[in-house]
């Protein structure tokens, strides 16, 4: 995994993602281009990051926060 800060609030963050598994992490930390999808989601729906604090769904642009739970999709 690879980390574009260190900011304290998102080492916070990212300990919190934790509580979702060891696969969990969070958005700031996905790369452009990456699939993913909201831990804790019962949906599990794929999205893709297209942006630093955006992401598709379903062909449209959403927006999430850097803090955010996630997981990687196969």
């Amino acid at each position: 995994m690879t980390r574009n800060t260190s900011d304290p609030d998102l080492n916070a963050a990212r300990a919190a993602a934790r509580r979702f598994g060891s696969e969990a992490m969070i958005f700031e930390d996905l790369a452009v281009g990456e699939r993913f999808c909201f831990a804790g989601s019962s949906s599990q729906t794929v999205c893709i990051k297209i942006r630093r604090r955006r992401y598709s769904l379903d062909g449209r642009v959403c927006y999430a926060t850097a803090t955010r739970a996630v997981v990687r999709s196969a």
